[in-house]
This record gives C-alpha cells, sequence and structure tokens, in this order.
C-alpha cells in the first residue's frame, strides 16, 4: 500500500511533468489497484508451492527494477507501465498475513494480528500521503521514488538474510491443485471474502471523492482533505481496536450485524446532513462509523478465511486480498465516473448503499450456511 499512498500528493506534479491529462494519472491509481488484486491471485498459489521467501525476493527484485525505470523514462505511458509493475509490493500484504497465520494457529491471536497489520495498512493512508507531501518540499517529485526504491532494498536484504521460511512448501503440484481447488468450492471461504471486501468499499469511494471536491466543488485546503479522509481511517482504527479488546468473545454474525448496522446508521446520518446543511467536514465526519464498521468486520473476515486451510494460507490471502482490492479498484473507478458526470457527491451515497446492500444480502447466505 505505501507505493500508492506515498505516490498519491504527487499527481498533479508528475501530470505536470510529463504535460499529460490528469485524469490519465487518476485513472493510474484504479489501474494499480486491479493489478494489485491481479497478481494477489497468482502469488498467493505461487508462494504456497514455490516456498513464501522465493517469491517475496523476486517481487522486490521486480519493484527495485520497475522504480529504477519509472525514475529514468520520458514517456508517460511507459511511466505508468512501470507504475503498474510497482504493484509487486503488494506480496507483502498477501505473504505476510500467511505468515502471520503461520506462527499463530489460534484463531483469537491470529484476529489481534490481522487487526494490528489493518491498523497498520490505516496508518499509511493517513501519513504515507503527508511524507509523500514533505518530500514533494524537500525535493521533486523523484525523491518519493528514491525512498521507495531504498525501503525495497532494505526489505529484499533482510527477507534474503533474516527470513526463515515459516511453513514447508508443496512438493507435488497436482496434490496443490486440489487444494486449491477446494478453497474455491467452499462457501464460507467466498462469503466472508466478499464481506470484507464489500466492507471497504465506502473508504475506496471517499479516496477519489475528496480530491476531486477539493478542486472541483469546495475549493477547500488540502490540509481539510486530508481531515476529511482521516475520519474513515480513524474509525477503522478504532474499530479494530476494539475488535481485538472488546468484542474478541463474541460470535462472528452477531458481531457482523452489529457492524453492518453501525455503518448503516453512519451512511444515514451523512446523507441527512447533505440535504441539511452546506459545510462538507460536517457532512462527512459520520463516516467514522463507517471506518469503525469496517474496522470490526476486516480483521475477523480475514483470520476466519485463513484458517480455512493451513497447506493453503498464502493462497487464501492472495485470493482474499484480490477480492479486497477487486472492490477497492471497482469502487475508485465507479466514484471516478460518476462524479465526473454529476459533479456532487451523492455518487458516494449510491456506492455506500449499494455496498451495504451487498453486505446485508450475504449475510442471510452466512446464517443459512452457518446454522
Amino acid at each position: 500500500m505505501l507505493p500508492n499512498f506515498l505516490f498519491l500528493p504527487s499527481l498533479p506534479i508528475v501530470n505536470e511533468h510529463f504535460n499529460s491529462n490528469f485524469s490519465i494519472f487518476q485513472f493510474s491509481i484504479s489501474a494499480y489497484l486491479f493489478t494489485s488484486a491481479s497478481l494477489q491471485i497468482i502469488l498467493g498459489p505461487l508462494s504456497d508451492f514455490f516456498g513464501k521467501k522465493k517469491v517475496l525476493s523476486i517481487c522486490f527484485i521486480i519493484f527495485i527494477f520497475s522504480t529504477l525505470l519509472c525514475l529514468t523514462t520520458n514517456n508517460v505511458f511507459l511511466f505508468l507501465l512501470f507504475r503498474m509493475f510497482q504493484a509487486t509490493a503488494v506480496s507483502g500484504m498477501v505473504i505476510s498475513r500467511a505468515i502471520a497465520a503461520d506462527i499463530n494457529n489460534d484463531e483469537k491471536k491470529l484476529k489481534i494480528i490481522m487487526a494490528n497489520m489493518a491498523i497498520l495498512m490505516a496508518l499509511i493512508t493517513i501519513f504515507a500521503p503527508f511524507f509523500g507531501g514533505i518530500l514533494l518540499n524537500v525535493g521533486s517529485w523523484r525523491l518519493i521514488f528514491y525512498v521507495m526504491l531504498s525501503t525495497s532494498i532494505l526489505l529484499l536484504f533482510y527477507n534474503h538474510f533474516f527470513y526463515i521460511e515459516s511453513y514447508s512448501v508443496s512438493s507435488n503440484f497436482k496434490r496443490h491443485m486440489n487444494e486449491y481447488k477446494v478453497l474455491l468450492q467452499s462457501p464460507v471461504f467466498w462469503i466472508y471474502s466478499i464481506i470484507g471486501g464489500t466492507s471497504t468499499i465506502t473508504f475506496f469511494s471517499l479516496m477519489i471523492a475528496i480530491p476531486f471536491m477539493v478542486e472541483n466543488i469546495y475549493f477547500i485546503s488540502i490540509t481539510t482533505s486530508s481531515l476529511m479522509l482521516s475520519f474513515i481511517t480513524s474509525g477503522f482504527i478504532i474499530g479494530n481496536i476494539s475488535c481485538t479488546k472488546f468484542f474478541g468473545n463474541v460470535n462472528v454474525i452477531p458481531l457482523t450485524l452489529y457492524s453492518l448496522s453501525i455503518g448503516i446508521i453512519g451512511v444515514i446520518l451523512s446523507f441527512l446532513l447533505y440535504i441539511s446543511i452546506d459545510n462538507i467536514v460536517i457532512i462527512l465526519l459520520p463516516f467514522f462509523l463507517s471506518g469503525f464498521s469496517t474496522g470490526i468486520i476486516w480483521p475477523m473476515t480475514t483470520s476466519k478465511i485463513l484458517m480455512i486451510n493451513e497447506k493453503m494460507r498464502a493462497s487464501s490471502s492472495g485470493l482474499n486480498g484480490a477480492i479486497f482490492l477487486g472492490f477497492g479498484a471497482i469502487a475508485s473507478s465507479s466514484t471516478g465516473i460518476l462524479l465526473s458526470m454529476t459533479n456532487n457527491i451523492f455518487s458516494v451515497y449510491i456506492i455506500a448503499i449499494l455496498s451495504l446492500l451487498i453486505m446485508s444480502f450475504l449475510m442471510f447466505f452466512l446464517k443459512i450456511i452457518t446454522k
């Protein structure tokens, strides 16, 4: 996630450098997410079969070379192509969750680790753009890529010399594919994955909507826009903490329904404010509850998924992550299209309501199959 969010503040500057259309660079965010989602489907099974260490090393090497190419190219389309190759950084997200499950085979402990990892991801969404802005003030947009390059070299060094494979790799490809087929046929896996992915739609929608509103509708400062995005991310962090500290022993179905209700209340409150007042900061404040709802749901569903099959944890993590980022890519691109057509934030409510309806529908099926 770091390469994507660190890059966000430099979008207008890089666009100006290449003398390109800003909409192309906005689309590059969705393209990066789609590429990341696609890679997770592939990287998970490869990690289970060939080993997590080897796959991580190859992905880091690809990331290093693609970053160097981003720094040296003068062609905007080649730059965007190399940015998509940087999506190999997603291997860290896929494999780290599988490693955590290998080390901690207890679901309650794993839920805590997933919550902590989710908090870290949320903090990246808050502070990485801020840090990217500082780097832009200190130097040029290339300094951001030099930071990415240095970080990836350090991670490659650590992976090669210090990481020890946490679980024995498969030696029979046919058997491995049969295990993967069983995973794909598991209704529990799909329902938990789609519930977790759907719960993040509102966040990804706001990630695109807020910069658009800053530039085209409300003409507010970048600092204020960062504050608005922090509403949902801070709710996400508190939701993750609550999931492990206060709701650790609550049954998954009642807890998911409780979280879903909170998300619905947040969207309704925000919409009521939207039709009543003209202060965008106050209008978006209730989305804190949407973030809180997602913060409870995400670690709970992820830990459930990783416990389905211990031999296929990287595959489970990869496919689940692909669904997570796939929903994010669809939400961000749909929001961008609707915003350009309507020029108001009503599209955010349409997407949020659709996601809540999908989650409600899935909860109905989850109750049936777990009886």
